[in-house]
């Protein structure tokens, strides 16, 4: 048994690489696109119907509400109509919520949807989704991406970038180049990973190997 004990720290440093090499699924990241109170955070008084005008297209990934919940109430049926037509329904779900006053909570629906520029009119089913000073509703608009390395090819025809999430978009461009978000530094974050458990691993096969000679 004391001649196998050698590979030991080795069947260890194998298991940390296994374990640390799988990636981190990348985190989605939301950003405000659109916002009819203008990102209020003060009192708000109650009502069902926000309307709001777009100047351009949005592509909306998540419609979101301000609204006070009932007890026990998880989702809020809604209806929105662009120019007086209908446009998008559903039933937002209860999410977020505030830390203190706990019953005022995002309603979320994700969506796939592109928004023209033009008059918007939401209305849900219970009047008591926020209303600020103006007497104009909360509703905000979502752009979610996915917080991961991306690669942009540019090319005398066109530019294509892919990312993990399989989106290729097309432009026209002269040049070829490689870009990464700032965070991640031009690496994907896993490689990190490896590096922390070679690190651990050496140390402690240092110890263990000292261990086992000593009591040779």
């Amino acid at each position: 048994m004391k001649k196998y004990s050698i590979f030991f720290p080795f069947l260890f440093t194998l298991i940390l690489l296994v374990v640390f090499a799988i990636p981190v699924k990348a985190a989605d990241v939301q950003t405000v696109i659109f916002d009819t109170s203008n990102h209020y955070l003060g009192t708000c008084s109650y009502t069902d119907s926000t309307t709001w005008t777009l100047t351009e297209d949005l592509q909306v990934d998540l419609f979101q509400v301000w609204y006070k919940w009932n007890s026990g109430e998880t989702e809020l049926a809604f209806t929105v109509k662009k120019d007086g037509q209908d446009f998008l329904s559903g039933e937002v779900i209860r999410s977020q919520c505030d830390s203190y006053q706990t019953a005022w909570c995002n309603g979320d629906l994700k969506i796939d949807k592109v928004f023209p520029k033009g008059l918007y009119e939401a209305v849900v089913a219970n009047p008591r989704q926020c209303s600020i000073p103006s007497g104009n509703g909360t509703v905000r608009l979502y752009k979610v991406e996915t917080d991961s390395p991306s690669i942009t090819v540019k090319t005398d025809q066109s530019t294509k970038s892919a990312t993990k999430s399989a989106e290729v978009k097309e432009t026209t461009a002269t040049t070829t180049t490689q870009e990464y978000p700032e965070s991640c530094e031009g690496f994907p974050n896993w490689i990190y990973f490896i590096y922390v458990s070679l690190g651990l691993s050496v140390i402690l096969n240092i110890i263990l190997s000292i261990l086992i000679l000593r009591k040779k």
